[in-house]
């Protein structure tokens, strides 16, 4: 069938029409007991007779980019997109909080890097509507490992600024000379521990990030007939 993206999920892919309606669905909006390939609201009026099938179902979805006025592109490609923009900006802004935490208080713990990684991590799912992703697991792992690094980043950059003389010195220069500098001192002045942690928390945002959520679990839940036992 022609690419379409499924009437109740704008970000899917739809699998096949409804027999009932004839609308595009995706394989989630499938009742999964019946063979014919029908959608929950037209399942649920062969369940109820005599009621007119609803023209959009309110599902639990979670779109962060896009929506039914938006499609974009349908699939996979725009929720890795998403999920990249989405885990880069939120890899970026976790780690700037984290190395100002640490600035402030002089000292890093290990449930700073769990946050920040769990924080990404879920960012990253959610981005991808909670689907289960190799994909979306190494872009998680990539954004991770980037905030990890990025946290060390802003804490050398406010360590330097710290001293007045360098500080006047530093105004002199752009940010975009000092970023390479900046991550060549970083990763020189890392000690076992912190490569422990980058390799630790590049492993589990890839597993949140990749195995987070179950597709299933957007699924409306089957209609029960509820008819009286008067009308039987």
């Amino acid at each position: 069938m022609e690419e379409s993206c499924c009437y109740l999920h704008p970000d899917f892919t739809a699998a096949l029409r409804c027999v009932a309606c004839d609308r595009p669905i995706c394989d989630t909006c499938r009742v999964k007991k019946d063979e014919r390939g029908i959608c929950y609201p037209c399942y649920a009026v062969e369940e109820r007779p005599g009621e007119a099938p609803p023209p959009e179902l309110d599902l639990p979805t979670v779109p962060l980019i896009g929506g039914p006025d938006r499609p974009g592109l349908a699939g996979a490609p725009k929720r890795v997109l998403r999920a990249v923009v989405v885990g880069g900006t939120a890899a970026l802004f976790i780690a700037f909080l984290w190395g100002k935490l640490v600035f402030f208080l002089r000292y890093d713990t290990l449930y700073f890097a769990l946050f920040a990684v769990l924080g990404v991590a879920i960012s990253v799912s959610m981005a991808g509507s909670y689907r289960r992703s190799i994909p979306r697991g190494v872009i998680g792992g990539a954004c991770c490992a980037l905030c990890i690094l990025l946290h060390l980043v802003f804490l050398g950059y406010d360590q330097l600024v710290a001293d007045r003389e360098t500080a006047r010195a530093l105004k002199q220069v752009s940010w975009a000379d000092l970023v390479v500098p900046l991550f060549r001192a970083v990763a020189l002045s890392m000690d076992p521990r912190d490569w422990g942690i980058l390799l630790v928390g590049t492993a589990m945002g890839g597993f949140v990030s990749g195995a987070g959520g179950v597709e299933q679990a957007m699924a409306p839940p089957p209609v029960e007939n509820t008819a009286s036992t008067s009308e039987a």
